[in-house]
């Protein structure tokens, strides 16, 4: 049965359409402004530098050069001695090899184009999953709001792969979505847990911090199960395709490749994308990411039998963590979180309890959260002790809407978790009242 089409104000709290229209007020006419800016050369256009990484990478790969060997090749668009190196395990060399058939200029637009599609159309899905009914002119709406968001932007202007994570993302939701409608995850069919377990797997390999995404496995043996074999068949995939000392290559990548040992900048030496929650805290940030970690591990783990609609927020509290936990600093991070938004959002309007503003405003501020910074720091700096800049960074608005996101997901969890328990105590009880 479809639901009222979207946006549909009748009925809604004053406090969501509020929100809704805030975040159409500042996230839709953003693509304008910045096309102004670049044109009024105060914004940075973007050269499409990490997609230039994959793309060569695919070229060494095709001319049977090491896909980690920078000096591999030379080619005639590649900036001198600035080409970033392939960061990545051998197989996934093949998701992007279709690419390097292409010019390398029209290659990165597509490459653009094919994430933005796959991220618009997930949440499409999302919405027709749950049963919501959008025009053309809405889902014309939800495609500028993506480009408009200013992460997205960023990852457009480097070309990087995100966005095609946030696509995945949205998958997994729409595969929550149809298991819990059909009996739950226990029920679903084997191909759905394979694809649940291959989009995590792939994503996880491709960039390791990711990996409390993985907490969505956690619901389901098959799902689990799936996971193995995916890894198993990835492992296969890159000895198969890397040439020798390949894998001593990739084991220095990880070693300190993937931003494990990068220090943050100074603050004023950010740029539009950056992003570093625990900045504050200095070196002694990573360990309070791993705390994060274990932590939320640990919770998720206790709570993977936990029925009803809690999937939806298991899956969002993964990936509301990546931002927090991963060495990543960029902003870029928050664009999987786009479809956990969206789905939290409709989940949230569904309960009588529900807060669905609160997902619609933590987009607000993560879209926000370089300005706000900028702008606050080009006035508090000046009065700002040297002791107290470091404060400063607590204006990042992202931090706030990223955690106040996780903290909703987490809490609708233990919520779950608690109403379980009961149940199990009040069975417990009148069994023995029984007897």
């Amino acid at each position: 049965m479809q639901k009222l089409a979207i946006p549909n104000f009748e009925g809604m709290s004053k406090k969501f359409s509020f929100a809704l229209f805030i975040a159409a007020l500042t996230i839709l006419p953003f693509w304008g402004i910045e096309l102004l800016g670049q044109r009024a050369g105060l914004v940075w256009r973007g050269a499409n530098i990490d997609f230039e990484a994959f793309y060569v990478a695919a070229h060494r790969f095709l001319q049977g050069v090491s896909i980690y060997d920078v000096d591999g090749i030379s080619m005639s668009f590649i900036r001198q001695n600035q080409v970033s190196p392939w960061l990545y395990p051998p197989s996934h060399i093949m998701f992007v090899l279709p690419f390097a058939l292409l010019p390398f200029e029209i290659a990165g637009n597509v490459w653009n184009a094919a994430w933005i599609l796959a991220l618009w159309f997930g949440i499409n899905l999302i919405l027709s999953e749950f049963g919501y009914k959008t025009s053309v002119g809405v889902k014309s709406l939800l495609l500028l709001g993506i480009i408009s968001f200013s992460p997205a932007i960023h990852a457009l202007k480097l070309g990087q792969i995100t966005g095609f994570f946030a696509a995945g993302v949205a998958l997994l939701f729409v595969l929550q979505e149809q298991a819990e409608q059909n009996g739950g995850v226990h029920s679903e069919s084997p191909s759905r847990p394979a694809i649940f377990a291959f989009t995590t797997v792939a994503i996880v390999l491709t960039k390791p911090f990711y990996a409390p995404l993985a907490a969505g496995l956690l619901l389901s043996k098959r799902r689990l199960a799936g996971s193995g074999l995916t890894f198993v068949v990835f492992v296969i995939a890159s000895i198969v395709i890397a040439a020798p000392g390949d894998f001593q290559l990739y084991y220095e990548v990880l070693r300190g490749g993937k931003g494990w040992v990068d220090l943050a900048d100074p603050v004023e030496a950010w740029n539009e994308g950056y992003y570093e929650p625990f900045y504050i805290f200095g070196t002694a940030s990573i360990y309070i990411k791993i705390a994060l970690t274990v932590l939320l591990a640990g919770f998720l783990i206790l709570a993977r039998d936990v029925e009803n609609h809690h999937g939806h927020y298991v899956i969002a509290a993964g990936v509301a963590a990546v931002p927090l936990v991963g060495p990543e600093l960029y902003s870029t991070a928050f664009i999987p979180l786009i479809p956990a938004v969206v789905t939290l959002t409709l989940v949230e309007n569904e309960r009588s309890d529900g807060v669905p503003w609160l997902p619609v405003l933590s987009l607000v501020g993560m879209h926000l959260s370089t300005f706000a910074l900028r702008l606050t720091w080009g006035v508090l700096d000046i009065f700002a002790t040297p002791t107290m800049k470091p404060l400063l960074t607590l204006m990042q608005t992202g931090l706030w809407a990223n955690v106040a996101l996780l903290a909703l997901a987490v809490f609708r969890i233990a919520q779950e978790m608690n109403m379980t328990e009961r149940t199990t105590k009040g069975i417990v009880s009148n069994d023995k009242t029984n007897l």
